[in-house]
Parts: structure tokens; sequence; C-alpha cells
């Protein structure tokens, strides 16, 4: 993410973000924007997309005016955020270069790789960020970089060689990658962990190998369903912007719990979720069929928990 950073403000004199930016992301964006002296514009759109229900029409128009009203020529945005908003960041890009220019685009994947289809061969984004511990389930954390348009591969490249010669970037397990990759060597490397580069390795042949989709599918409408008939209500974007997350909260009633109760209230039962202050949990939908056994467990845990 540093590096990512780092390449789009040597390209852009403004970059759009907007609050659906994971903070820490956000922070480092921030550090780089002031090293740099360049600016970013943030653009609110969880509250449009969460309690209004705007279209994708609505809410594309209104970012691309905010692009062009200010003068704006980078952009970074999640391909999915946590909450689960899948951006169809291809049709935003198009929407936007109508009018302004994209020098550089930077798409967070972190929680869409094996998630939603990242689409690189479409040529819409410059640089992906990802990890393998989400929804590829490699476990163990493991950064990503990914090519985006073939006409930014050259200056990424060459930057990547000159920020690891001169050591203003400072990635153990990329330099050893790297002589793996070229066939160069240094005479004097460090000890680097290698289990994340195996535990990917197999979770990409095992994700290569499976497909889940209609077990995500069955599974999204029998959670929806218990959802329903508990008290807990749904959280959702219209149906552009969703993805296999889903998001419920308590129905017409203040939380009795905080965001730590509620995890913990649901951890104690099996059940392994992300709790928010206002009371929302956040659900993934399993890939594996989900038995009546289990269902049943979780619509019961719903009902006592709200």
């Amino acid at each position: 993410m540093k590096f990512a950073a780092r390449l789009q403000f040597g390209q852009c004199r403004k970059v759009l973000i907007t609050d659906l930016t994971w903070p820490s992301y956000e922070a480092i964006l921030c550090r780089q924007q002031k090293r740099s002296g360049n600016g970013i514009h943030k653009v609110a759109v969880l509250a449009s997309l969460l309690q209004d229900k705007c279209s994708m029409d609505e809410v594309f128009d209104r970012l691309a005016a905010q692009y062009a009203e200010h003068k704006c020529d980078g952009l970074f945005l999640p391909l999915v955020d946590n909450r689960g908003i899948h951006l169809p960041i291809r049709k935003l890009v198009d929407r936007i270069r109508r009018n302004a220019e994209i020098r550089f685009c930077v798409v967070d994947a972190a929680q869409a790789l094996h998630h939603v289809p990242l689409n690189l061969h479409e040529d819409y984004c410059d640089f992906v960020v990802a990890g393998c511990h989400k929804w590829l389930c490699a476990h163990t954390p493991l950064g990503l970089g990914f090519y985006g348009r073939q006409r930014s591969r050259e200056f990424i490249g060459e930057s990547l060689d000159r920020w690891l010669q001169d050591g203003s970037m400072d990635d153990p397990l990329l330099s050893y990658f790297r002589e793996l990759t070229t066939g160069e060597s240094h005479p004097f490397g460090e000890t680097v962990p290698v289990l994340p580069m195996l535990t990917a390795n197999g979770a990409a042949i095992d994700a290569d190998e499976q497909t889940h989709e209609r077990f995500q599918s069955q599974n999204r409408r029998s959670i929806v369903e218990l959802i329903q008939e508990s008290n807990w209500e749904l959280v959702l974007p219209t149906s552009e912007f969703q993805s296999q997350i889903l998001l419920a909260r308590p129905r017409g009633k203040a939380p009795s719990r905080s965001a730590n109760g509620i995890r913990q209230a649901f951890l104690v039962r099996g059940i392994a979720l992300t709790a928010y202050d206002d009371g929302t949990v956040r659900v993934a939908i399993p890939k594996h069929v989900l038995s009546h056994e289990v269902l049943t467990h979780l619509h019961d845990t719903f009902k006592q928990i709200g």
C-alpha cells in the first residue's frame, strides 16, 4: 500500500478518495500526500449508499462531478469495502473519463480477491493492492500488487527497481522474490519468512480448482431469510453495489451491547463476525454449503441476541 501511494502521488496532483477507504490506507495516502505537497479530495458516499439507497448512476454522477470540479487527476477506490459495498469501478472510471483525465488509478482489492472478479483485462486501473488472507483464505497474510493498464507497467517496474536498489523500499520478502524471478543475487541478504508464499500458493490452487458460486447464492438466500425472521433488519445498498457480505442491525431499537459485546455474544455461540458501534454486524457468506443444523443455529442465535 505504501508503494501504491508513492506511485500515485508521483503521477497525480490531487487524488479523489471516498469515505469507503479503509482508515489505515487513508492514513498512508495522507502521509504520502503531505510528503509530495499534492492534494486529496474526499467525498462522502457511505450514507448515500446504505441509508438513501442511491442508484449507481446517482452516485457515479456525483463522484464524476466532484472529480472534475476539484480538478482531480488520480483515483483511489476499494473494489469491495469493509462493509461489503461492491463498487463497479470500471463503470465509474468510464464515467469520469468522459470529461477528465485519470493519470493514475489505484484499486484496493483487499476484500475482493477471490470474492468478486478483478477483471484486470479491462484495462481500467493502473495498480491493484490486495492480500491473501481474506477471501482467498490463505490464512497467512501476504501483500500483493498487480499491474493494471499496459501504459503504466514500465513506470511501475522502473520505480520498483529504483526504490529497492536505493533502499527506500524495504521489503525482505519482495527482495527475495525478485532474486528468484530475475536470477540476480545479493551478497548480503537477511532471513526471510517464506511461509506466506507457500500458503498463498496452496490457496490459489484450491481457488482455481473449486467453484462455489452456487453454494454462496444458496447460502445468501438462506441467511437473508433467517435474519428477516429474527429481530434484525438488513442494511444493504441497492443490488448494483451488493457483494457476498451482509450487514444487519437490531430492528427498531438502539443496541443494548457495545460492538465488542455483540461480537463476543456471537463468538461464544461459535459464530465469528464483525460488529460496529451502532450495533450493525457484518456477515461474510461462506463458500461451502451450510447444513440445516448450522442454519437453525444461526437463526436461533440472531433471535436470542437481537
